[in-house]
């Protein structure tokens, strides 16, 4: 998973999210997480991705449009 930004403000969250889709990152989407002090932050990230070259190559996408994302892994299903 790649992770482009976070923000406070949903429609922040979404228009980065349209940016994405529109520069052809379509597995972009909008997550809602709590912190611990019950605040909500909204993540737009990439993902999941089933090889590292398609992560690579989003990850060199939003480089391009001046994002440094951060990546992770999650558990499979």
């Amino acid at each position: 998973m790649l992770q482009a930004a976070s923000f406070r403000n949903l429609e922040d969250a979404d228009r980065l999210r349209a940016q994405l889709i529109l520069s052809g990152l379509v597995e972009a989407s909008v997550r809602k997480t709590m912190d611990k002090d019950d605040q909500a932050w909204y993540r737009v990230i990439l993902g999941p991705y089933d090889s590292r070259s398609k992560m690579n190559r989003a990850e060199d996408k939003l480089v391009s449009l001046s994002i440094s994302p951060y990546s992770y892994k999650i558990k499979k299903e």
